[in-house]
């Protein structure tokens, strides 16, 4: 079984892709299950699986060319690796957002060592999830307060008129058509100066237009002849 010192020394030989793929896929499995594996010894997948895991994991270009970018600083190969947002060499932290990690939680995923609940759940899926869940439950409170309100306030009721209200109103009736009586009854009052002037300047005007006209009709006529 491989160890950390044996992938960091490279000892016998370079390390192969198939051991760094298999370094990497046991470091995802623990981040993963939130294990806290040191070594790939601690897993406890059979020899047969991991090895079906590193061959299909390698056969995978892009997943190889993004897996020996990731783990070219020796610092990573000391002990697996964990996983965050941001990369760390200096505390064996690798970034999440690479490739290489996101082939090898598709393929765990897809082996069933791993399932949608068991990533972290605060990310941006449980992120989601909260916020999508958060503004019902506040609307339902809401509800449920003015419900309560509702029901405990006081009922009221229209207070009956009483006959002093009848009363009045019919004497206020009666009032109004005395006075529209009064009012149909007194004598108009003439015209004041100012609207007796502005009807015979209206009467003038219009003489004067009719004279006018008159005129013209005549000086036509005397042209035709």
């Amino acid at each position: 079984m491989m160890t950390g010192k044996q992938v960091a020394d490279g000892s016998d030989s370079a390390v192969s892709p198939e051991q760094l793929a298999r370094w990497f896929l046991l470091a995802a499995l623990a981040h993963l299950r939130r294990e806290n594996w040191q070594q790939v010894s601690d897993s406890d997948l059979e020899a047969q699986l991991e090895d079906a895991l590193v061959a299909e994991f390698v056969a995978d270009s892009s997943a190889r060319r993004s897996l020996l970018t990731v783990l070219r600083d020796q610092r990573f190969l000391q002990r697996l690796p964990e996983f965050a947002r941001h990369r760390d060499p200096a505390r064996g932290i690798l970034a999440d957002s690479t490739l290489a990690y996101e082939r090898a939680c598709q393929l765990l995923e897809r082996h069933k060592l791993v399932s949608t609940g068991g990533r972290q759940t605060d990310g941006p899926a449980g992120e989601s999830r909260a916020a999508s869940q958060a503004p019902e439950s506040i609307v339902q409170r809401r509800a449920a307060r003015r419900a309560v309100a509702r029901s405990a306030g006081p009922e009221l009721h229209p207070l009956p008129r009483g006959k002093s209200d009848d009363r009045q109103s019919q004497m206020s009736d009666e009032e109004y058509a005395r006075l529209e009586e009064a009012l149909s009854q007194a004598p108009q009052e003439p015209l004041p100066p100012a609207s007796r002037f502005a009807l015979n300047e209206e009467r003038i005007s219009l003489l004067a237009g009719l004279l006018a006209g008159l005129l013209l009709f005549v000086l036509v006529w005397w042209f035709l002849l």
